[in-house]
């Protein structure tokens, strides 16, 4: 059995890097899995927010089913198109079930709470949140 490492933020950053429109498309300039970069204006983090504890499953297979939480941090300049952004990524996100990313199996995917406004950073951009919850087998084969 191979195993790769285990990164929630790169694969949530890969799976928002799937996602578009006729209008927006997320690729590795605008997508970041770590903090907000200073630049550029326009982009989205995903940053691993810890979760709940493991669950043990008592299977000969894989012991644990991990449950971590992360949030995706969005900020562009435009208001509107910052909410386009984040409708996008809720949409495609939220309720999401059996995917593989990576080589690892998510059960789910849950949106927690609602959009949270952060208002605006020191340079005038607007910021916005999303807070999610997943259960995942980081070791599937």
């Amino acid at each position: 059995m191979t195993h790769t490492t285990f990164d929630i933020n790169t694969d949530i950053a890969t799976l928002i890097m799937a996602i578009s429109d006729s209008v927006v498309h997320f690729d590795t300039s605008n997508v970041f899995g770590d903090e907000l970069p200073v630049s550029p204006d326009n982009c989205i983090s995903v940053e691993d927010n810890k979760g709940l504890s493991p669950i043990y499953t008592f299977s000969t297979g894989h012991a644990k089913i991990y449950q971590p939480s992360f949030q995706i941090v969005f900020r562009h300049l435009s208001k509107e198109t910052m909410h386009r952004w984040v409708e996008l990524v809720r949409d495609a996100l939220d309720g999401k079930v059996s995917t593989i990313i990576n080589g690892h199996f998510y059960f789910n995917i849950s949106q927690v709470g609602d959009v949270f406004d952060l208002g605006r950073d020191n340079n005038r951009r607007h910021e916005s949140m999303l807070n999610f919850t997943t259960m995942v087998d980081p070791w599937y084969t």
